[in-house]
């Protein structure tokens, strides 16, 4: 719910050029998120969990 919150608020104050860099963020959060679980579950892999 903040996050809805948060992004109705910065398209409200900001515009559609705030806009643009918010979804920008949200991309590259969701691909560090994506690229961080993929090298997580690798290392487990090899060596194992403790």
């Amino acid at each position: 719910m903040a996050g809805i919150a948060l992004r109705l608020l910065v398209e409200k104050v900001g515009g559609e050029k705030h806009r643009n860099h918010m979804e920008v963020f949200a991309g590259g959060i969701i691909a560090g998120d994506a690229i961080f679980s993929f090298f997580s579950a690798a290392i487990t892999a090899h060596f194992g969990k403790k």
